[in-house]
């Protein structure tokens, strides 16, 4: 009997064990997923970055005078495919054409070869022009058909393949992602670093001084500020995230109430976000809103201390990159974007602690008042929560780790404003054991 009792328990300890082991592996195999589409996302995130550029010299160089002076092989190639027209109709035109427009070396390919495909429609219209100086003008009106770069890039270049790929990536990155938690979930692993978020070690930093809306400051000196630890995400809330919290609550009216930019209720009462916007941060949230969706998820809104030391780190960055400016660095005004993009979008805008987006895209709610205390009362008509980090549309000043302006408390509501969470490194302690 003893015997047959202690091989049960020798066949119970294997058992358990095993599955120990299948955890960890899953939990291993999630990680290594997770690693590989952040890697993945890294890499197209610059490639994307750069055709961009690319495609916005084009733009300049095409809606500029400077074309005419150096268009000689685009015409030549025009004129060339409206006699190879003339001899044999049914051809197709565009092949050839991008063929030329890329050996002609002034467009990047994907110019190229959109330029192409206008010339050839405006070629074998009806009332096709016989004047290459037309059919380019034509062409490139086409290609390019709104006034600024941001509005042609979302008219004519999302369905570029590099686009469409950056998309797929971002949607597995945040799949596999999401798999990561629920395999650590059900595990009962408690894992040390919160999902999606940086530790802020416990510690003193340089504190100011500030630009922006400062003029409630009776001094505005650097001064040495102290924080308790604390985990803050890497990335502005996107979206994603905000749909998701919105259709968890169940009241229709504070649903209504908490609808940020962009969002809207259909009749059936169904929430929908952003179409095609998912990843840019969202904006246009009430301060109890963004309160509310902390609170939901166990976080809280940054004090303004916590937020400036996860931007400048212990000794006062003037930028979160370092000291030396760099226009194309975040996305804010000199960087050309003028508008959100998708979080992360920016790598070199990345504070000591691994924090994105703080010198740009946009601005970020804190819990501190105006007065410089902490949220912790009913809110008046007359409070103002301040606001940090730099935006798209604010100028060049805001892309410093001292921009700081501020958003009325109760009700304000400003498209360049969205907001990050925190948990404190105690509280996450408390959470995990």
């Amino acid at each position: 009997m003893v015997r047959n009792f202690a091989f049960l328990l020798l066949l119970t300890s294997l058992v358990v064990a095993t599955s120990l082991g299948a955890d960890e592996n899953d939990i291993a195999r999630a990680e290594a997923a997770v690693e590989k589409a952040r890697e993945r996302v890294k890499l197209l995130k610059v490639e994307l970055a750069g055709l961009y550029k690319e495609i916005e010299q084009d733009f300049e160089l095409l809606r500029s005078s400077r074309f005419a002076a150096l268009s000689t092989p685009y015409q030549d190639a025009v004129t060339l495919q409206f006699a190879a027209l003339a001899a044999e109709p049914e051809t197709d035109p565009a092949p050839p054409l991008a063929d030329a427009f890329r050996r002609a070396g002034l467009l990047a390919t994907a110019t190229s070869e959109r330029l192409a495909t206008a010339v050839a429609k405006s070629l074998t219209g009806d009332d096709a022009p016989r004047s290459p100086e037309v059919v380019l003008a034509d062409a490139v009106k086409l290609v390019f058909p709104e006034e600024t770069f941001e509005a042609c890039w979302e008219a004519a270049f999302l369905d570029l393949s590099a686009v469409v790929v950056f998309k797929q990536a971002n949607a597995e990155l945040r799949a596999a992602e999401r798999r990561l938690v629920k395999v650590r979930a059900s595990s009962g692993e408690k894992p040390a670093v919160p999902h999606g978020m940086v530790l802020v070690p416990r510690g003193r930093f340089i504190f100011g001084p500030w630009t922006g809306f400062t003029n409630d400051l009776e001094d505005n000196e650097k001064s040495r500020g102290r924080v308790d630890a604390f985990f803050i995400d890497i990335h502005e809330v996107t979206n994603e995230d905000y749909l998701d919290f919105l259709r968890e609550i169940e009241d229709a009216e504070i649903r209504k109430r908490y609808l940020a930019l962009g969002f809207s209720i259909a009749e059936d009462g169904a929430i929908q976000g952003p179409e095609g916007r998912e990843l840019w941060p969202v904006r246009g949230v009430t301060f109890p809103a963004a309160l509310a969706f902390a609170e939901s998820l166990g976080k809280r809104l940054p004090t303004e201390e916590e937020w400036e030391k996860a931007a400048r780190g212990e000794k006062g960055r003037i930028y979160p990159w370092g000291d030396d400016p760099d226009p194309a660095a975040a996305n804010a005004p000199d960087s050309g974007s003028r508008k959100p993009a998708p979080v992360g979008s920016f790598p070199k805008d990345e504070s000591p602690y691994g924090v994105m987006d703080m010198a740009g895209n946009v601005s970020e709610l804190t819990s501190t008042l105006l007065d410089r205390k902490p949220y912790k009362r009913k809110l008046e008509a007359t409070d103002w929560v301040i606001c940090r980090g730099g935006n798209y549309l604010d100028g060049a000043v805001s892309a410093v780790n001292g921009y700081r302006r501020s958003m009325a408390a109760r009700s304000g509501q400003k498209s360049e404003i969205g907001f990050r969470c925190v948990i404190s490194e105690k509280a996450w302690k408390r959470r995990s054991r």
